[in-house]
């Protein structure tokens, strides 16, 4: 169908090619590459546009970058490239290249420099195919032809392949440091073709001219072929950016391979069956060395002669230390005893940085007389320990030996073993399999999770699963994904391999869902490298439960709140995150309950209790909160950016029993008498020292006992100090609270911002507005009611508290309310 769409309106002759370009396609990538390459040579006469054409389609069939990118490419490139005709198909050469299009500015910059020079086609395409952000292929190409003009052009791009940032002419300063150094080297005359190509493979990708001229310097005269030079001198075999003073560790190779030289001739009469030439086996043992330890470790063979060249060779091969050599003695009793041939304790011991290997074979020779020196070597081959030889003997006996190895080489414990014990019920009879899902183990969690796995896998899906698992994880990962969502078995096992929590599978169930729902298409591959590294985050929020010891909920009754984090995938949050967890609480008052419960209070209800909780286990917990009183609140709950916040409407019904005692016991305060009468003063004195007394009828005696809890929490100090006859009660309370009792300007809310301030209504003087805000800031600032403030119930502490603040917002309202006009009359 595809294909018929694509073909419509095309010539009969252009279908036989997008057939060619279409056949095993993946999707139409190709097709458009095609359609867009015949947009393009439109401009061709016939005989040239049907030479080009087999080359298209053969460049199309294989393109699997972005379209959009392969068209801006062509676009762009194509003014730098237009130097004589036939110059389309070159675009479309360099413009394979573009992938995903993050490359495009470096081709069409490399295009457009080396255009400007009148460079072919041919050759811009094959400078700038690896060109990108960092590596500038032309600057170095542009500065080989001017300065290397003894070298032929197809060795001048050769020499400046991957050339990077500001080592891109490196490459040339070597290739000309290497021409006046030629003449040392023996085996070249300067300037050829043949010499062109050698020094473009040796400083090819140099960072370093120093290291690469002085490992050639190094090289013994007419020692070494010309590619045995490069094996040891290239700078693509040198370790990454040597720096000029550390440069001595390229040198190794060429040191270490003179040396293993003078050695092999001197063991000429021993070096049959070598199967190399002196300086093949010597470049063979000491190329990419970065120590001169094979060599001193083939000069310590020298003595050896149970050691051939060629098992020499093989011993001390990439050497880092003289572990292999003492590894090797260290089994020579059990080769002298013939429990080991020289050959399998050379395998046994080659290329090992410790003793592991020699413990772990004796440890296997001692123990089993049947095991055979071959399967020896084969298991304990760069093993650290004995770990691998316990691991073998603790294998299950009926495993042949090919198994055992397979299972236990490089184990750091007997791990293997014990896993393929435990994988009971899900692989009967299949020892391979159980062979390839507990390799490597280092516990039974492999079996764990192979027992755990969906019963729909079959054994391959599960051993890709579970291999090398340290949990059950895998497995609970791959039961969020239901069969009835017939994703594919091998994808959920590449999602959830090496998984530490369900996360990468219900990702997959949550994407496969949703695309169903949509009734759209997913790109399964991209889907599963997105899940496969997913990471839970929290993304909303939820209220899971609400609790309280109350017939109904009412000021002052304990309420605990749960709340629900929910990951990006709505399922509880129970992964730990970084950077969120905390989940915080806010309560805004909408209005009372109900006007006919109203009664008096001194300050709007607020919640109280802690304002935030922790994330445990992706819950969220808020315990003993207390609404203040009655009314309608909007809860809001917020857990940091890209969270969805969770909000609750909560209704707390009057408490009647509470609303009559109030209104009772507001009333009997109203009855008490000063003892002593006095006007306030008109500063007020916060000393909490001085008392006021006051006298109760001795009639309303039993009520006030009634109420004295009630006073305390909402008035606070007031305290029954005896009897005062002939007919009242004495009580006393702190002047301080007595004055802010009497008076009636203590600020509030229901205020204006004139009788906040102490001015008349309509008062427009700035100055008469800042003098009386500095006057009352003073006589309510924080700093002089803290003392008495901390004696005093919650209540009044809120109130004292948000007095001040009152008083400037106040202040602010009145100071930035436009100024009327005044009219002169």
């Amino acid at each position: 169908m595809r294909q018929q769409m694509l073909t419509a309106n095309l010539d009969v002759e252009a279908t036989m090619p997008l057939v060619q370009v279409c056949q095993h396609a993946h999707d139409n990538r190709p097709a458009q590459c095609l359609l867009l390459w015949f947009e393009t040579s439109k401009t061709l006469n016939k005989r040239s546009a049907e030479d080009a054409l087999v080359d298209a389609v053969a460049l199309c069939k294989s393109f699997n970058g972005q379209v959009a990118a392969l068209q801006q490419c062509v676009k762009q490139s194509a003014p730098h490239l237009r130097i004589g005709t036939g110059s389309e198909l070159g675009v479309f050469q360099l413009c394979q290249f573009v992938g995903d299009g993050s490359n495009l500015p470096a081709l069409v910059e490399c295009a457009s420099k080396l255009g400007r020079k009148h460079i072919s086609p041919s050759i811009i395409v094959q400078v700038c195919a690896g060109a990108s952000g960092a590596v500038k292929p032309h600057i170095c190409f542009l500065e080989a032809q001017q300065k290397l003009r003894w070298m032929g052009q197809n060795a001048q791009i050769a020499l400046c392949v991957g050339a990077t940032g500001q080592g891109t002419i490196v490459p040339t300063n070597c290739a000309l440091e290497m021409k006046n150094t030629a003449r040392k080297l023996q085996f070249f005359t300067v300037p050829t073709a043949e010499f062109g190509g050698f020094v473009a493979n040796l400083c090819r990708g140099a960072t370093n001219v120093t290291a690469v001229i002085e490992c050639v310097k190094l090289v013994p005269v007419r020692a070494f072929t010309a590619s045995q030079v490069l094996r040891l001198c290239a700078a693509s075999t040198m370790p990454a950016q040597v720096s000029e003073e550390k440069y001595s560790i390229a040198l190794y190779p060429t040191s270490c391979a003179s040396q293993a030289l003078l050695i092999f001739q001197r063991l000429k009469s021993h070096s049959n069956g070598l199967d190399l030439s002196a300086s093949a086996a010597a470049v063979h043992l000491c190329e990419q060395t970065t120590s001169d330890a094979p060599s001193k470790c083939l000069a310590d063979t020298q003595q050896d002669r149970a050691l051939s060249a060629k098992l020499r060779v093989q011993l001390c091969q990439r050497a880092t230390t003289d572990s292999p050599l003492l590894c090797l003695r260290s089994l020579r009793k059990f080769v002298n005893a013939q429990r080991l041939d020289i050959y399998d304790a050379v395998l046994a011991c080659r290329q090992t940085e410790s003793l592991g290997p020699a413990g772990c074979v004796m440890e296997l020779l001692k123990v089993s007389i049947s095991v055979v020196g071959k399967v020896a070597a084969r298991l304990c081959q760069a093993a650290n320990n004995s770990e691998p030889a316990r691991c073998f003997m603790a294998s299950p006996a009926f495993y042949d030996d090919e198994l055992k190895v397979l299972l236990c080489s490089q184990a750091e414990s007997s791990a293997p073993a014990s896993c393929v014990k435990s994988v009971i019920t899900r692989f009967r009879n299949q020892p391979a399999i159980k062979v390839s899902l507990c390799q490597g183990a280092t516990s039974a969690a492999p079996a764990d999770c192979a027992v755990e796995a969906p019963l729909a896998m079959d054994e391959t899906d599960v051993v890709e699963l579970c291999r090398a698992a340290v949990s059950t994880a895998p497995a609970k990962c791959a039961q969020e994904i239901p069969a009835s969502l017939r994703v594919p078995w091998h994808q959920v096992a590449h999602v959830c391999a090496n998984a530490t929590s369900t996360t990468p599978g219900r990702c997959l169930a949550h994407h496969v869902y949703r695309s169903r729902s949509l009734l759209h298409a997913l790109d399964r591959k991209q889907l599963v490298l997105e899940c496969r590294f997913a990471v839970a985050r929290p993304a909303a929020l939820g209220i899971a439960k609400a609790s309280y010891n109350c017939p109904e909920l009412r000021p002052m009754c304990p309420i605990q709140l749960e709340l629900n984090v929910l990951d990006q995938y709505d399922d509880p949050m129970v992964e730990s995150y970084n950077g969120i967890d905390v989940v915080y609480i806010r309560a805004a008052f909408t209005g009372s309950y109900d006007p006919e419960h109203e009664y008096i209070r001194r300050s709007q209800p607020v919640l109280q209790g802690p304002s935030y909780a922790t994330i445990i286990n992706g819950s969220a917990v808020f315990s003993n909160l207390l609404f203040t009183g009655a009314g309608e609140f909007m809860l809001t709950f917020r857990a940091g950016e890209h969270v969805t916040e969770e909000v609750a409407r909560v209704l707390v019904h009057p408490d009647l029993a509470a609303e009559a005692l109030q209104s009772r016991c507001d009333k009997l305060f109203t009855r008490f008498q000063c003892r002593a009468t006095s006007p306030p003063h008109l500063r007020r004195d916060n000393n909490r020292n001085k008392l006021q007394k006051l006298l109760l009828p001795l009639k309303f005696q039993l009520n006030a006992i009634s109420c004295a809890d009630y006073w305390a929490d909402n008035i606070g100090g007031l305290i029954f100090s005896g009897f005062s006859p002939p007919s009242h009660v004495l009580y006393t309370l702190p002047r301080p609270l007595y004055e802010l009792f009497i008076n009636m300007d203590v600020p509030h809310a229901e205020m204006s911002a004139y009788t906040l301030l102490g001015l008349k209504d309509g008062e427009t003087s700035r100055t008469a507005i800042r003098r009386a805000y500095h006057q009352r800031s003073l006589e309510w600032h924080p700093d002089k009611w803290h003392a008495l403030a901390a004696t005093l119930p919650p209540i009044w502490q809120q109130e004292l508290d948000g007095a001040y603040a009152l008083i400037t917002q106040a202040y602010d309202q009145l100071v930035k309310a436009p100024v009327k006009p005044q009219t002169s009359t």
